[in-house]
């Protein structure tokens, strides 16, 4: 079980092609993920841009409503930004939020679809795991999500708009901006590179086809053989997305990542080993 005073997040992010009725069911599916494994507090707020926020009744209508709003939107005006967004708090504190953000001005149309959850949310430690494996899947078999993460980090950490597409947000430590700028100002628009690695790492079929050919097999072998269990968990979709995550518990690492602790034989350093290991081939690949 997570104990209630977790001070950490997961943020499942997805870059796609696609305007907002085609991104449609990924962005209720990842809902409907949240919905079932995480106590979802009410009420439940949205807004669509800048909008005042109103409480929503139903959460999968406003959805499906205000992602054809975005679509016509952006047809009528396709060089003015757009987003809509949902979220809950509690004690003034979001405990999950979700937005789609397109912002053709700044980006060759890569609308961003973030989802990020405070994990003493979670109903239990399956839960959490669960999330992890259903958001992977909905990513890898959306045929518009070029490329996704999930990242689980300390919420002090990262900024709120730090994976959103809307622009750097100029707080954070110097690494986080400079990621953040470097991503948003030069790699998103190319759509041939990723972010960073994070505990889940979702490739579209041509980003997977680079990290293959790139000779990501026999390093994943060789580091398995030095380092056992050091090998990425694996998911793969018949599309030719993939999914590589550092290792199979969440919560573990959510864990180990918030008390700063490190352990010379245990998953923490399974978990560097094995990002190290795919940031190699990534940036062999010309992925980083």
């Amino acid at each position: 079980m997570l104990p209630a005073n977790t001070n950490c997040a997961v943020w499942v992010v997805a870059h796609t092609t696609g305007i907002a009725p085609h991104d449609l069911p990924l962005i209720v599916e990842l809902f409907d993920v949240v919905q079932e494994r995480f106590t979802l507090s009410r009420p439940i707020h949205a807004s669509y841009g800048p909008g005042d926020a109103i409480v929503i009744a139903d959460p999968r209508e406003w959805i499906a409503v205000h992602a054809a709003r975005l679509a016509r939107d952006h047809l009528a005006s396709p060089d003015v930004p757009s987003q809509m967004s949902m979220w809950c708090t509690h004690k003034l504190k979001p405990t999950w939020t979700l937005e789609v953000h397109n912002f053709p001005l700044l980006h060759t149309l890569s609308p961003t679809v973030c989802l990020r959850l405070d994990l003493s949310a979670a109903k239990d430690h399956r839960a959490v795991q669960s999330l992890a494996d259903a958001a992977a899947l909905s990513l890898m078999k959306s045929p518009r999500c070029w490329y996704g993460f999930i990242d689980i980090n300390e919420l002090d950490r990262i900024p709120l708009c730090f994976y959103s597409n809307v622009g750097t947000c100029y707080s954070g430590s110097w690494e986080h901006l400079v990621e953040q700028d470097l991503w948003l100002e030069y790699a998103l628009a190319e759509r041939r590179t990723v972010r960073n690695v994070y505990w889940g790492n979702i490739l579209g079929p041509e980003l997977a086809n680079r990290l293959r050919n790139a000779g990501y097999e026999s390093f994943a072998a060789r580091l398995d053989e030095t380092t056992p269990g050091g090998r990425p968990v694996e998911v793969h979709a018949n599309s030719g997305a993939m999914a590589l995550f550092l290792d199979d518990d969440p919560v573990a690492f959510a864990k180990n990542r918030a008390s700063g602790l490190g352990d010379t034989f245990g998953s923490m350093s399974r978990c560097v080993k094995t990002a190290s290991m795919l940031r190699w081939v990534m940036s062999r690949a010309g992925m980083l």
